[in-house]
């Protein structure tokens, strides 16, 4: 039988930094494919910075549009949990995955031990091995800027 997973220890695991800089997808993307961004993300300031286009916020939308649609045609029974701030969200999902919700939507991911961010598009349960999320396995595939992270 596998052990109760108390909710409170484990999102302040999660949750506790020891590294100043947090890694995310979206960093090691720009690291690829635009080093230069990551620099005027970090020093440059707001004021100084390109303003998004009209047409850039309609790319952003019709992406969107096109990951809801296709999310929710590949995994139709996904939970979307609404959240105003990240880190409640977190705590949400953690509630969420200890209750037995099999798939998720638009989770956030916190692993601040390591300086791990990231808004996972997908979460689907896996009945696998053991993780710090209790008694299953959590494992990232990345495809086409897709996280797909399973969890029991």
């Amino acid at each position: 039988m596998a052990s109760p997973v108390d909710v409170n220890e484990l999102f302040l695991k999660c949750m506790t930094e020891s590294v100043t800089e947090k890694l995310t997808a979206r960093t090691v993307a720009a690291y690829i494919t635009s080093p230069f961004e990551i620099y005027c993300n970090n020093f440059v300031s707001e004021a100084e910075q390109d303003e998004i286009t009209e047409y850039q916020k309609l790319l952003f939308q019709r992406g969107n549009d096109h990951e809801n649609q296709t999310v929710h045609a590949k995994f139709p029974n996904l939970v979307t949990i609404p959240f105003e701030r990240p880190e409640d969200g977190f705590k949400l999902i953690i509630d969420s995955m200890v209750s037995g919700t099999d798939t998720l939507h638009g989770a956030p991911i916190y692993y601040l031990p390591e300086g791990i961010f990231g808004v996972a598009d997908i979460l689907e349960k896996s009945n696998t091995e053991s993780s710090i999320f209790g008694d299953g396995n959590v494992e990232d595939f990345c495809h086409n800027k897709t996280m797909i992270i399973l969890f029991k």
